[in-house]
């Protein structure tokens, strides 16, 4: 208990003032008349006036033939079929039955 007096009187509390919480200010006011100067930003980039593109679609200037369309073009007019070999069967052949007996695994493992 002896310990605890002197503790307390070489070590007293000290009297802490209490702080303003830190926010953000809110002295900004926006101007109430638009700004009527040159930015920098338009003095350095002028503005450019724009020129159409040209179009790339094709001339709609084809004309169209009376003549009857009889599906014959040079491809198909130049094709040669070549004669296919026949496939190659290349399915496994199926499991089969085992016909050696367990005896006989005994005696060539030797067990």
């Amino acid at each position: 208990m002896l310990t605890w007096m002197f503790v307390s009187a070489d070590y007293p509390q000290w009297e802490v003032p209490k702080q303003e919480r830190m926010t953000a200010r809110n002295d900004y006011v926006p101007p109430t008349t638009p700004f009527e100067g040159n930015s920098r930003y338009k003095s350095d980039f002028p503005m450019h006036g724009r020129t159409p593109r040209e179009s790339c679609k094709p001339i709609e200037n084809t004309i169209k033939s009376d003549a009857p369309f009889e599906g014959m073009t040079e491809a198909r007019k130049s094709y040669v079929q070549h004669v296919q070999e026949p496939t190659l069967d290349h399915r496994h052949p199926k499991s089969r039955q085992n016909t050696v007996t367990a005896s006989m695994n005994v005696i060539q493992l030797g067990l």
